[in-house]
């Protein structure tokens, strides 16, 4: 069952409050975020990292199907497209598809979530705003899907390495 959804440009602010993006966009976000992580990059010691990032959510809601939220959104940048296109390259921009899910009836939540297939119209729309595109789904409730990640987890690195690296 799908709990909440977010379709939304997404642009990630290294050095503060996402304020320049506003100025230079002319466009209000939906929301502003703060993120605080600790890095964990090979041979480095971990240091914690801040980063903003400046939000604009699809105007239509999670009662339409993801690739109509994701059309919509895209009308919406339009307006300000060639300000987005010249904003500055240190702000990473994406547009971001992210889904909650629960599980239902006893089954696991594999296959619950919906589909996204989006068209060649679509994806030349983003490269042309020159944006990533991401599709997250979170498993919140799933007692088969928190057993699979716990023994995911105890396996050695290595194996799962290797594992990734034969999928691709």
């Amino acid at each position: 069952m799908l709990k909440y959804a977010h379709v939304q440009l997404s642009i990630t602010s290294p050095d503060g409050p996402p304020d320049e993006i506003t100025r230079h966009l002319g466009v209000e976000p939906t929301r502003v975020r703060e993120h605080e992580y600790t890095s964990s990059e090979p041979g480095k010691p971990p240091e914690k990292i801040r980063s903003w990032s400046w939000d604009l959510e699809s105007p239509k809601d999670a009662n339409h199907e993801p690739c109509a939220r994701v059309e919509a959104l895209l009308d919406q940048i339009k307006p300000f497209s060639e300000r987005l296109c010249s904003l500055d390259p240190k702000f990473k921009r994406s547009i971001d598809c992210l889904f909650h899910c629960t599980h239902q009836a006893g089954e696991p939540i594999t296959g619950q979530c919906d589909w996204l297939m989006l068209g060649p119209e679509q994806l030349k729309r983003m490269a042309d705003l020159g944006v990533m595109f991401g599709y997250e789904t979170m498993h919140f409730e799933d007692k088969w899907y928190d057993e699979h990640m716990k023994q995911k987890a105890k396996r050695p690195n290595d194996e799962r390495v290797s594992e990734r690296r034969s999928a691709l």
